[in-house]
């Protein structure tokens, strides 16, 4: 149950950022030991860093996406005690 909070992030903050900078004309490349290049590592990691600090439209709030997922999480945890509810992430595309 740790990694289900962040599933409702990873298409807007990271599939997005891959499949545009792909788009876009990013080729990423793979070393001989199997794993993504370093400067590609590099790349997509700076890419998520700026989307994910990035202030956003959210319930009426501009706020980051890790604000975001700290509110969550404690919705989850509102939600588990049986003192709340939970209402999913959605963002507009």
């Amino acid at each position: 149950m740790v990694f289900d909070p962040i599933e409702e992030f990873r298409a807007p903050f990271a599939d997005r950022l891959v499949l545009g900078m792909i788009g876009r004309g990013l080729r990423p490349t793979v070393g001989g030991h199997g794993f993504l290049r370093r400067r590609i590592r590099r790349l997509l990691a700076q890419g998520f860093a700026r989307s994910w600090n990035k202030k956003i439209r959210w319930r009426g709030k501009t706020i980051a996406p890790a604000a975001i997922l700290e509110h969550q999480a404690g919705a989850l945890a509102k939600l588990i005690l049986g003192q709340g509810d939970y209402l999913p992430f959605r963002m507009r595309w």
